[in-house]
């Protein structure tokens, strides 16, 4: 191929679109571009039939000789080897398969990269919609990101990402997580750790600021993530170096700041951030690696245990709150029954759990199954100290008495009305 030098064209690449490549792939439709080149969506072919669709990506630079391109693919060379050695089923379905990558010959020596194609949209943007994320759901997602990153940190050696942010995490439009971007990704040299530095500063563990990144250091990229879409705020982004200091030294204040201040509790944020949680988090996020989790699967399995510990109904109230508070009303409906469907649900458990349902039917202008839902958790509270004192069940029968005035059944309201005056 020669080593002609590498350069960009001033070729169009959305002109690319309806190209087909190496007699397989056919560039259907331009994506987006990014520093590196193009990306397509793509339909795959075996003898001239379809058989799936893929993503292609197409460099920017021409001309690019086989040396030069061993050194680009090296991250997916890594991650193809990664998957082909990583008996974690789980893990696997969670990372973006790589199936083939090349030099186009017929586009000025471009490389091309074929991908795993996923429907959907990116972290960042579900934070965006968000704002703060409800503390199940990102939950659901963390042990996701989890299970795909211990997959990588149980090879032998480990493989570490060392770019894990918003952006690198893909969401399906089967809301499944899926880890993309291992331009950064590297194996644990025998010293243990990846010497230099590399990532997203904002997402970069302290050490890999000094440039030693290991295992501990994507758990604290994840530790940020966490933080990020349960509160909607970055856990250091407060941290904005003096306008006169030189760029030089911009990372070495950083890095100095974070050593000496821990970010704001997440539950003083978001009230769905359990102190369960909260444990958690602030652990991924300790400066000195040493006292993090020493790597994701450790970190799951911190997950893990948190779920186990909670019984279904408990469960489903909390999903069911964060639903409501997203205004999510049919999921928060749907997981509040199915807590009340457990036989093992507390009384005290299924008075609140109906109290709440009866809140989703009320927003949900459904007032008649509301006020039938209100009865239902009044009459729950005869037998047993669930409310225990005489305002909350004043409280609870003012909202019974309003249910049925929605309906315009003033003979219940004012029935309910003088149980009000019994009670105080």
């Amino acid at each position: 191929m020669g080593n002609s030098s590498n350069a960009s064209s001033d070729v169009d690449m959305r002109s690319f679109t309806g190209k087909t490549l190496k007699e397989s792939y056919l560039l259907q439709e331009y994506i987006f571009e990014g520093n590196f080149g193009a990306v397509y969506k793509s339909e795959q072919y075996f003898l001239d039939v379809p058989v799936r669709r893929v993503a292609v990506k197409i460099s920017k630079e021409v001309n690019i000789d086989i040396n030069k391109a061993k050194d680009i693919f090296a991250d997916a060379f890594l991650l193809a080897h990664a998957m082909d050695e990583m008996d974690d089923a789980e893990a696997r379905s969670h990372l973006v398969h790589v199936y083939d990558v090349g030099i186009l010959r017929e586009l000025d020596n471009r490389l091309f990269v074929v991908m795993e194609y996923i429907q959907g949209t990116t972290l960042a943007a579900q934070f965006e919609s968000y704002k703060r994320v409800p503390a199940n759901l990102m939950m659901k997602w963390a042990r996701q990101i989890c299970q795909a990153v211990a997959g990588l940190h149980d090879m032998i050696p480990p493989v570490l990402h060392r770019d894990l942010k918003p952006d690198n995490i893909l969401m399906g439009i089967d809301r499944t997580v899926r880890v993309v971007d291992f331009g950064l990704a590297a194996k644990l040299m025998h010293h243990g750790y990846v010497p230099g530095v590399a990532g997203t500063t904002a997402y970069m563990a302290p050490e890999t600021m000094k440039g030693e990144s290991i295992p501990a250091s994507d758990v604290y990229s994840i530790g940020i993530l966490l933080y990020e879409g349960l509160t909607g705020s970055h856990p250091f982004g407060h941290l904005v170096p003096p306008i006169d200091l030189p760029k030089s030294l911009e990372s070495d204040w950083i890095y100095n700041e974070k050593g000496k201040i821990k970010p704001a509790l997440p539950s003083k944020l978001n009230n769905t951030v359990t102190p369960e949680i909260e444990g958690v988090i602030m652990r991924c996020l300790e400066f000195n690696a040493s006292r993090r989790y020493v790597n994701a699967g450790a970190l799951l399995g911190a997950l893990q245990q948190k779920e186990k510990a909670e019984p279904v109904d408990v469960q489903a109230l909390q999903e069911g709150k964060e639903l409501m508070a997203a205004n999510d009303l049919e999921g928060a409906r749907a997981i509040l029954e199915i807590g009340m469907s457990k036989a093992s649900s507390s009384k005290e458990n299924r008075f609140h759990l109906t109290r709440n349902l009866a809140e989703v039917m009320d927003r949900s202008e459904e007032h008649a199954e509301a006020v039938a839902k209100l009865v239902e958790a009044w009459k729950l509270t005869k037998s047993g100290a669930i409310l225990r004192t005489r305002e909350e069940r004043a409280q609870l029968l003012e909202q019974i008495v309003q249910a049925y005035r929605k309906i315009g059944n003033e003979f219940q309201a004012i029935r309910y009305e003088n149980e009000i005056k019994k009670e105080l």
